[in-house]
């Protein structure tokens, strides 16, 4: 059984050293690839690679708000047209209130 502490965040920013430092609290075998990759729709907060090869974007998000899900849509048209090497890739949008999953 896996203990959860829970942790008290006051923003987005405190949020990402802690999942770049910890990629298994995301998913087992995560391995991170870079955080903050400039693109064309602005920085994509974590690019990782899971324990079977699939690309894996990670937006943070402080809430849910129209246009989240398009601008990770936006970063994964991105990857697929400049990372030569994937052939699967998954979304994942980390907000306060809930996480959704794309893949």
């Amino acid at each position: 059984m896996i203990k959860v502490k829970p942790i008290d965040l006051k923003e987005r920013d405190e949020l990402e050293p802690l999942l770049v430092a910890n990629p298994d609290v995301i998913e087992q075998g995560l391995q991170i690839v870079c955080h903050q990759l400039m693109t064309d729709s602005g920085p994509l907060d974590i690019l990782a690679v899971d324990d079977e090869g699939t690309l894996v974007i990670i937006e943070l998000k402080n809430e849910a708000a129209e246009g989240h899900l398009d601008q990770a849509l936006r970063y994964y048209d991105w990857c697929r047209q400049n990372i030569s090497w994937i052939s699967k890739a998954t979304v994942i949008i980390i907000m306060s209130t809930r996480t959704l999953y794309l893949g």
